[in-house]
């Protein structure tokens, strides 16, 4: 979705959250307001915006294209719609 993006004033995204969860370090968190960005703005726990990895900044720098997607190896998971995967994994793999 392009709306609400990464860049939203007030709202954090699931991008916050990913950098919350995998950028944060002990003394230095990022994004720890649960939906608005205020207490964010507050307590100055705002990803740098020269840093941003997020989608459209990455679109921006051409590293999201078609041709990019199209040479990454992507998992074959149409084993997980057979039903003896389910009942017993190991005989299936």
């Amino acid at each position: 979705m392009s709306y609400p993006d990464a860049h939203h004033s007030i709202l954090n995204t699931s991008f916050q959250h990913y950098l919350h969860h995998a950028v944060s370090t002990k003394n230095r968190p990022y994004h720890t307001g649960f939906f608005f960005k205020i207490w964010d703005h507050l307590f100055d726990s705002i990803y740098p915006a020269d840093k941003c990895f997020c989608v459209k900044c990455q679109f921006q720098q051409g590293k999201r294209t078609l041709e990019h997607f199209q040479n990454i190896e992507k998992p074959d998971y149409s084993i997980l719609l057979n039903y003896k995967f389910w009942i017993n994994p190991k005989n299936i793999l």
